[in-house]
């Protein structure tokens, strides 16, 4: 029995402390996966815009 307890005293403490930090750093994980679709949306709907205005310009640089 007293094995046992020597186990918990020397792997108990750092297993609790890796357990938390696993599950903040899944959280922000998360997060960052969150953003990073956000950004890639927003890239896209940018892309579309500049060729947009690409067309615009081109079609008043025709006009001339």
């Amino acid at each position: 029995m007293k094995e046992f307890f020597d186990i918990i005293a020397n792997f108990g403490f750092p297993v609790a402390v890796a357990s938390y930090l696993l599950f903040r750093f899944e959280k922000k994980l998360e997060q960052l996966e969150k953003t990073n679709e956000e950004l890639v949306t927003e890239v896209k709907a940018l892309k579309e815009k500049v060729a947009e205005l690409e067309e615009t310009i081109l079609t008043l640089r025709r006009k001339k």
